[in-house]
């Protein structure tokens, strides 16, 4: 899987956690979610469950960070190195 399909993947999930307040064609790979969304460490804890459900990955919890999340691009570089 290319960085490219889990960024993709990833702004699926982005889009569908946060759908009350994010239009998912307004989100792009460097958009940072946590100034320029207000993403919430719920919201993040959310964002990364989902992924490790999705990319059968599992994040230890010393892993699990704002700053993991901090944009798309950021967690789907995380992800391609946990699936390499």
């Amino acid at each position: 899987m290319n960085i490219n399909t889990i960024c993709e993947k990833l702004k699926e999930i982005v889009g569908s956690t946060l759908k009350k307040r994010v239009d998912i064609s307004n989100l792009n790979s460097n958009t940072d979610l946590v100034e320029d969304i207000g993403l919430s460490s719920i919201e993040a804890i959310q964002i990364l469950i989902r992924a490790e459900n999705e990319f059968g990955i599992r994040l230890e919890e010393k892993e699990f960070s704002i700053e993991l999340v901090r944009t798309i691009f950021d967690l789907a570089e995380y992800i391609n190195k946990k699936i390499a």
